[in-house]
Parts: structure tokens; sequence; C-alpha cells
């Protein structure tokens, strides 16, 4: 039987956040949603919204990058050997 660590309270919020912003950011690129309504439902100005799209687009970039480096590491080991 697995025990599942609870999380802590500022964990849950920020998991929270982070998955509402994602709904709302999702909203928004699939053209339901306004930046202004985005913002409304996340308690946020607009403004806010737009600094936390930056945000967000730059993290998943960075991801796709080290998502490529690890394969290249992977591609590279594996024909370094032959």
């Amino acid at each position: 039987m697995e025990t599942e660590t609870p999380l802590s309270r500022a964990r849950w919020l920020q998991e929270t956040r982070k998955m509402r912003f994602e709904e709302a950011y999702t909203g928004w690129q699939e053209g339901h949603l306004t930046q202004e309504d985005a913002a409304r439902l996340l308690g946020v100005c607009e403004r806010t919204f737009r600094r936390q799209i930056d945000r967000y687009d730059v993290a998943q970039q960075l991801r796709k990058v080290r998502l490529l480096v690890q394969k290249n590491r992977l591609i590279s080991h594996r024909t370094s050997h032959w």
C-alpha cells in the first residue's frame, strides 16, 4: 500500500494557482476568453495576466529546449559506442 505525502498548504496553493492559470491560459489561447476575462477569473489585473503569459511561455520554451538537449545527449551517447 502506497502512502501519499501530504501537500503542505503552500504547495497546495501553488499547484492550485498553476492549474487555474493553465485553464485560463488555455481558454484565452483557444479564443474562449479575453485577457480581461481570464484575468478576472484569476483575480488579477490584465497586466498581471500578460506578465504571467510571458513567464509561462518562456518556461514552456525552456522545457522544450531541455528535452531536446536530453534527447541529443542520449542519441549522441548511443552513437558514440558504434
